[in-house]
């Protein structure tokens, strides 16, 4: 069961470093290039889902089931505001859906298994932040190449960017969402694998009393 969880999760991120790709060498490709404001988007966000990972992670609810819906409900929500104001401010829903999914698969492994679940999620929260950290440092120091977001492409699929460096080069977004996701899928993939290895590790039998 967990390794069918880790493929799960590891198949969104995945999805997205594709699409990023994708969207990076012909942006019209998809969805007429508005993938070029998405990516931008998708990486300010994932800002936020990085932290609410943390938090998820630290957090040891007392009280049961109940206790701890209350408490994921109450961090959704928080940060459900900063997730819905980056969608208005992009002018796409997509990316709340986007924060929704990600959030509610968190739940998941917190009501199934949830000692396990809280430390795999501080090491996957872990990751994450420094793997991200990697990809903005990266997306800003390195000459990362065009491809088909050509200035005249940006002008007509993003013409209302803002004066952010992702924003007035989206091409090094898509770079570092590319890099990120794709890392966070085979870090999902290995913690999987792992898990599965101590669920199905025998266990070694007592030695005999004399």
């Amino acid at each position: 069961m967990r390794l069918i969880e880790g493929i799960i999760a590891a198949i969104p991120c995945f999805a997205l470093a594709a699409t990023m790709l994708i969207s990076w060498v012909d942006p019209r490709s998809i969805d007429n290039g508005a993938w070029v404001r998405f990516g931008v988007g998708i990486m300010v966000l994932e800002f936020v889902l990085v932290h609410s990972g943390a938090l998820m992670a630290s957090m040891k609810p007392e009280g049961g089931r109940l206790q701890t819906l209350k408490v994921l409900g109450v961090a959704f929500a928080f940060y459900g505001l900063f997730a819905g104001a980056m969608a208005f401010a992009f002018q796409s829903w997509t990316l709340f859906i986007i924060y929704t999914t990600v959030m509610l698969s968190r739940w998941v492994g917190i009501f199934t298994h949830p000692e396990d679940a809280r430390a795999d999620a501080s090491q996957r929260s872990g990751l994450a932040a420094v793997y991200y950290l990697i990809a903005v440092f990266l997306s800003v120091l390195v000459p990362w190449p065009e491809l088909g977001v050509t200035s005249a492409v940006i002008y007509d699929v993003y013409p209302d960017r803002g004066g952010g460096h992702w924003e007035r080069h989206p091409e090094t977004a898509l770079a570092a969402g590319v890099l990120y996701f794709g890392a966070l899928g085979i870090t999902e993939l290995v913690l999987a694998y792992k898990a599965w290895r101590r669920q199905g590790a025998p266990q070694e039998n007592p030695t005999p009393s004399e």
